[in-house]
């Protein structure tokens, strides 16, 4: 790790991340409990539009933590985090409710492993840990 400093702001990215992880997957439970019982079509698309709307955002929720850390990582973190944004804002413009469920998930995802997000914290706390 860089320093002492960018441990602790390293360790907030990772909780904000984590409770928008969390979010994400209680976001998607909604969606599939309202797809299983047969809710109208427009309130399954309105979870998943919820759920783009959040990784939409989700830069907005670490930008002044990210301005802290040094450049390099500053760098990294902001493009995967606007990765995410751009294709939730895509999928919202599209409104297509399949691109906003396949959101953090690549062709290759396997059920029950981390999707991107995931991912994105786990590498932030094996890079907090070094």
């Amino acid at each position: 790790m860089h320093n002492q400093h960018s441990a602790t702001i390293i360790s907030e990215i990772i909780s904000t991340l984590q409770d928008k992880a969390k979010l994400v997957r209680e976001i998607e439970d909604r969606a599939q409990e309202a797809l299983e019982k047969d809710e109208p079509v427009n309130q399954y698309n309105d979870i998943l539009f919820e759920k783009a709307e959040l990784l939409h955002q989700l830069p907005d929720f670490v930008s002044s933590q990210i301005e802290n850390l040094p450049e390099d990582l500053q760098n990294e973190l902001q493009t995967r985090l606007e990765r995410f944004a751009s294709s939730a804002e895509q999928a919202m413009e599209v409104n297509s409710p399949f691109f906003m469920k396949m959101l953090l998930y690549p062709e290759d995802y396997q059920e029950g492993k981390n999707n991107d997000l995931e991912e994105l914290i786990q590498y932030l706390v094996q890079l907090q840990n070094q």
